[in-house]
């Protein structure tokens, strides 16, 4: 029998995936195939440009109500071995999302639209967490929800892309508060190609993903889940 109690989620690796879910679900109508570097120091584009930019990713994200691709994770500390890991991902609009990860760390993170599971295998642990407990700002919540608009929920802005790049360079910093988002854009396509988030510390996650289906079929069982046998569940308290 599972044993409940109620706390906070245990560990610096369970907090991280909470974090970087409520901004990178958000934004899951993308195609990922190489990383944008550090934001560049530069001159902002033509404010006209910026407009066109944002607009063909608006256009791109809400009529993507469904995708599923494979993606590599790159994690960053100041100081510390450079982390990778890789998996499949499922989003479906309203709010849900399946991600797994692959061994040797393996993971798996599901939302049904309202709560947040976070299952880890090694530690048999369940992290139980109300969905609006996850998101960090009101304009992620929005985008996850579907109701988001670039223009008016972030200050957006696009510095010269890196050396190299045929991308182009977005930062979108929320207007109501929350990490600046970096992407990465297909000017033939506009899709995401990029997304990447680095925190105060120095921190820095960068998500690349490949093999991209929009608006492909998804069962329902995908955002389902059922806790395993025997494992602990911890469930989160709610904001106060």
């Amino acid at each position: 029998m599972a044993i409940q109690r109620n706390g906070n989620p245990g560990g610096s690796r369970s907090f991280g995936l909470l974090w970087l879910f409520g901004l990178m679900a958000a934004f899951m109508t993308l195609t990922v195939r190489q990383a944008i570097g550090a934001s560049a120091q530069a001159e902002p584009a033509d404010r006209s440009e910026l407009k066109i930019v944002l607009g063909k990713v608006q256009a791109h994200y809400d009529k993507t109500m469904r995708l599923r691709a494979k993606f590599n994770e790159t994690l960053t500390r100041p100081g510390a071995p450079e982390r990778r890991r890789s998996g499949t991902i499922n989003f479906s609009k309203p709010g849900k999302l399946r991600w797994e990860f692959a061994a040797p760390e393996a993971q798996l993170i599901v939302s049904d639209g309202t709560t947040l599971y976070t299952y880890d295998p090694d530690l048999n642990q369940v992290i139980q967490t109300p969905l609006s407990d996850v998101l960090q700002s009101p304009s992620a919540s929005a985008f996850l929800l579907g109701m988001g608009d670039l223009e008016r929920d972030f200050d957006s802005s696009m510095p010269s892309a890196a050396a190299g790049s045929t991308l182009v360079a977005l930062v979108l910093k929320p207007k109501k508060g929350g990490q600046a988002i970096e992407l990465g854009i297909d000017p033939k396509t506009y899709d995401i190609v990029t997304f990447a988030l680095t925190d105060q510390l120095g921190n820095r996650t960068l998500l690349e993903f490949a093999e991209i289906g929009n608006n492909v079929e998804l069962s329902g069982e995908l955002f389902k889940f059922t806790v395993p046998e025997g494992a602990d569940i911890v469930r989160t308290e709610g904001r106060r």
